[in-house]
């Protein structure tokens, strides 16, 4: 393990315990106030749901004392129907069947309303039946109770005194009669007899109610506009044990709102559950006329709960509960069914108490902020450094290396051998070098780009340019890397033009004859060889011309070899000079010559042949004494007979084409016939050169 990599892992190891350490300590004041905005939410929602509890026990102890009023009175005996209430129950209203009175005056009703003398601060009495009870034990134990509910009319008032929640306090007895205040205007209040088919006189019957308590009811919707209502019932017996009666209250659960709406609640979602699965108070229930209570999944579906509420109903009491993504807490209140309820999104308690951290939130972001510049300034120092270090090494590397950007192949970085490659000799301008080096690079890179050379390691051979516009050829070896954060290119450059030129210097060696500066016989088969597959494929026209200098020994005998030597030289630059520049010419050994013709047949070969003929025969060369040498050419013609000829095949018959001239007198061109056998075309020579005409120049086998 080296030093730097000792020293990088001490780096983030101790920048990891400061980020660690500090966003640590952040999370546990977060989770810290979390757990004091639960516990104020917490405190409130215990005191709102004793505030409920002291609500319900008034008005407990006030049909308790209801309850035990009416128990003393029944324990009285001799009480009897006094003459005023007797009195009293012949007032009556055009009401069929149903005796109406109000103490001291006349009964308020829709078809008889008095206003002075509507007391509404008295209890109103209604019965059923008849206003003349039996003169029998019966008629006289009603009214014995008749009297005795009378008599309660001052514990109502005081009962409804003391809850203002109370829509009405009343004394319902089982046989036939109630007495309730306060009174009301219209018949609502009026005693039906299905009142004693309702929930709150069937559960004061022993059989449902042995321990007499008081029962709240289920909620319902007051048809007298007072709301959500539940009633508190509570068992009348008579001295002998005997069911008699109840005294309730019709407690208005819309009071009960204030209790789920206190600001110190906060974020949490607060309300009041009764045992049969109905929400009774709500901060969405507000209002004289609600609709019915909603469930409990209702509310749940309205606050958008992740998860089932239904564990509220039995979950243990001031112990929180985890409800998927909520915190809830359950408090049962006192002398009720009831259960106070609290619920809370725990991310937006989250985020409550992140609001109330500003000054934690931006400690932390400043440090983070400190440590990511300071890693940032580190991290550049470093790249600086890096990048210092490589251009030092790349500086003093003897070779050219230069670092291209691979978005648009622009040089980032060229060493001093790359310029002096490129003409930088230390006198002229370094600036033009290294545009020179630019241009040409870019131009390299993207034309193996789009070749599909530039693999990483790939050597290409490339002639490039100096500034003074001398070629210079070069192996260019390319790498991907990344340079500053940014895909590149490390491109290498090798000189190799001294050693191209020696490539160069024996490729012509090996092709070219010495003497004539022409192409050698090895060169010329390979070249002859290419155009017959050339014609084999395409059915193009090809023709070879065979020279032979005439007489050549007599010129080496008479002359010398020097003087022969220049002659051959004289020979071979005629006949390039008048051939074209695709024609190919080369010496085929001693005195004699090939020239290669494509795409040329039989009258063009003719025509070139003539003029090589005509072009040697005006030469005049002087030997080492001053004195002239004339020379003339012998010249055989083969057209190539296409996907029938091989270059040997054409070489013979233009050699024995060759011949026939010879033997016709020499100086003059000599065609061989297409598909003639040797020995016919030597018939043909034989021919010819017994009836040749000496001025003539071209002579054409039989």
């Amino acid at each position: 393990m080296t030093v730097r990599s000792i020293r990088s892992k001490a780096h983030w190891a101790a920048y990891l315990t400061v980020v660690t350490l500090a966003v640590g300590i952040f999370v546990a004041a977060w989770s810290a106030r979390q757990d004091r905005l639960w516990g104020d939410m917490q405190d409130a929602a215990h005191e709102a749901a004793r505030e409920v509890g002291l609500s319900t026990r008034t008005a407990r102890n006030s049909v308790f004392m209801l309850q035990g009023v009416a128990n003393g009175l029944f324990q009285q005996q001799g009480l009897a129907l006094s003459k005023e209430h007797q009195a009293a129950l012949a007032e009556r209203l055009d009401i069929p069947g149903t005796t109406v009175l109000l103490p001291i005056t006349r009964a308020a009703h829709h078809t008889a309303r008095a206003s002075v003398n509507n007391h509404s601060d008295s209890p109103a009495f209604s019965m059923a039946g008849p206003k003349t009870l039996a003169d029998d034990e019966a008629g006289r134990e009603k009214g014995r109770e008749i009297e005795i509910a009378l008599s309660l009319g001052p514990a109502l008032i005081q009962a409804k005194a003391t809850q203002s929640a109370a829509a009405a306090v009343y004394y319902l007895s089982g046989r036939g009669f109630h007495l309730i205040y306060p009174p009301a205007s219209d018949d609502l209040q009026l005693f039906t007899p299905d009142m004693l088919a309702r929930d709150p006189y069937r559960d004061s019957l022993v059989e449902r109610n042995p321990g007499r308590a008081p029962v709240w009811s289920a909620s319902y919707d007051d048809p007298k506009g007072n709301g959500l209502i539940s009633t508190l019932a509570i068992p009348i017996d008579d001295a002998d044990g005997q069911h008699r009666a109840i005294a309730a209250m019709d407690f208005q659960l819309d009071s009960l709102s204030q209790y789920v709406r206190r600001p110190a609640l906060g974020i949490a979602t607060a309300f009041i559950l009764d045992d049969r699965d109905r929400v009774i108070a709500h901060p969405t229930m507000v209002g004289g006329a609600s609709d019915k209570a909603p469930t409990l999944q209702q509310v749940a579906q309205r606050a958008g709960a992740a998860g089932d509420w239904s564990a509220l109903r039995t979950a243990p009491a001031n112990n929180r509960q985890e409800l998927a993504a909520d915190w809830a807490l359950v408090y049962d209140i006192e002398s009720t069914p009831w259960r106070y309820a609290m619920v809370v999104d725990r991310a937006q308690l989250r985020w409550a108490a992140l609001r109330t951290m500003p000054l934690e939130a931006g400690a932390l972001a400043a440090l983070l902020l400190l440590l990511g510049y300071a890693e940032k300034r580190r991290r550049e120092a470093l790249v600086s450094l890096r990048r210092k270090a490589a251009e030092d090494v790349l500086q003093a590397a003897p070779a050219p290396v230069a670092v291209l950007r691979q978005a648009d192949l622009s040089i980032v970085m060229a060493n001093a051998a790359l310029l002096r490659l490129f003409g930088d000799d230390g006198t002229t301008d370094a600036a033009s070098a290294r545009q020179s080096a630019h241009e040409q690079l870019h131009d390299l890179i993207k034309s193996l780009s789009s070749q599909e050379q530039i693999e990483a390691g790939r050597v290409s051979e490339m002639c490039l340019q100096r500034g003074d516009s001398t070629p210079f050829w070069v192996l260019v070896r390319c790498v991907p890397l990344v340079h500053e954060d940014e895909p590149g290119w490390l491109c290498s450059l090798t000189e190799v033009t001294a050693l191209k030129q020696a490539q160069d210097q024996l490729e012509t060696l090996a092709t070219t004859d010495p003497l004539t500066g022409a192409l050698n016989r090895r060169a010329i088969a390979v070249r002859g060889g290419v155009e017959v597959k050339r014609v084999d494929r395409t059915a193009a026209s090809f023709s070879v011309l065979l020279l032979d200098i005439d007489h050549f020994k007599r010129v080496n005998d008479e002359h010398g070899h020097p003087s022969g030597d220049r002659v051959l030289q004289a020979v071979s630059r005629a006949c390039q000079g008048a051939l074209r520049e695709l024609d190919v010419f080369g010496r085929w050994g001693g005195e004699e010559f090939v020239a290669l013709l494509p795409d040329t047949g039989h009258d063009g070969a003719v025509a070139a042949a003539e003029r090589l003929r005509v072009a040697i025969e005006a030469l005049s060369v002087d030997d080492d004494a001053g004195r002239p040498i004339r020379t003339t050419v012998s010249i055989g013609v083969a057209v190539i007979v296409p996907a029938g000829d091989s270059l040997e095949a054409l070489l013979s018959r233009a050699d024995t084409a060759l011949y026939v001239a010879k033997a016709a007198g020499r100086n003059r061109v000599c065609v061989a016939p297409a598909g003639n056998t040797p020995a016919e075309v030597v018939q043909a020579a034989s021919a010819a050169s017994m009836s040749a005409d000496s001025d003539s120049g071209v002579s054409v086998g039989a």
